[in-house]
C-alpha cells in the first residue's frame, strides 16, 4: 500500500508540474499578446497626434479666411444698416420738402 500511496503522489506531482507549466506558457502567451496590444496603442496615438497636427496645419488659414469673411460680413451688414438710416432719413426729408411746397403752392392758389 506504501508503494501504491507514493505512486499517487509522483503522479500528482508530475500533474501538478505539467499544469504549472501549461500556465507559465499561458502567462507567457497572455504577456506577450499584452505589450503588443501597448505598443499597437503607442503606435495608433502617434498616428493620431499626426494626423490631428496636419489637420490643424491645414485648418490654420481656414480659420483666418473665415474670420476675415466674418468681419467683412459685419462691415457689410453696419454699411448697409447706415445706408438704410441714410435713405429713410432722405425720403423723410423729401416728404417734408413735398408737403411744404404743397402747402406754399395752396396758399399760393
Amino acid at each position: 500500500a506504501a508503494g501504491c500511496h507514493g505512486s499517487r503522489r509522483r503522479n500528482l506531482g508530475r500533474r501538478m508540474r505539467e499544469q504549472f507549466r501549461e500556465l507559465d506558457e499561458e502567462e507567457g502567451r497572455l504577456r506577450e499578446g499584452y505589450e503588443a496590444e501597448i505598443q499597437r496603442s503607442a503606435e495608433l496615438r502617434a498616428e493620431l497626434d499626426e494626423r490631428e497636427a496636419n489637420f490643424n496645419r491645414i485648418k490654420g488659414p481656414f480659420d483666418k479666411e473665415l474670420e476675415q469673411l466674418r468681419m467683412d460680413l459685419e462691415a457689410l451688414r453696419e454699411e448697409g444698416s447706415a445706408a438704410s438710416t441714410a435713405a429713410t432719413d432722405e425720403v423723410a426729408s423729401a416728404g417734408r420738402a413735398l408737403a411744404l411746397q404743397d402747402e406754399e403752392i395752396s396758399r399760393l392758389e
